[in-house]
């Protein structure tokens, strides 16, 4: 049987091109804005526990970097509380967790970075 894979932001060049290349492999479960809004707890946990699958990948976000440092609340929104908002649900349901992000977190004017 294969292990299914739930992917936020499966539209997406990097989610795209995942499924693509192991789709052979995987049961992908592609999820978008429309299955359930990342930023909202109540939606996630919704969703994701009505929902059958092994593996969360955590793809989605907000991508424009300039429009980052102008809407900072909106990208802090939708990448810290979004992503910690799946995460919380994953783990309540003792699943398996992917986060996949950007080297443009880390801008290495300020470091040193603690994770």
């Amino acid at each position: 049987m294969m292990k299914k894979i739930a992917v936020t932001g499966a539209s997406g060049l990097v989610g795209t091109r995942i499924m693509e290349l192991l789709s052979e492999k995987f049961e992908f479960i592609p999820l978008s804005v429309k299955d359930m809004d990342i930023t909202d707890k109540d939606s996630v946990h919704k969703l994701l526990g009505n929902l059958s699958y092994d593996l969360l990948l955590h793809l989605a976000a907000y991508t424009n970097v300039v429009g980052a440092e102008t809407e900072k609340a909106k990208a802090f929104l939708i990448n810290g509380t979004g992503t910690q908002n799946l995460l919380d649900s994953v783990l309540s349901a003792k699943k398996e967790f992917i986060y996949i992000s950007t080297d443009f977190v880390f801008d290495g004017t300020q470091p040193p970075y603690v994770e």
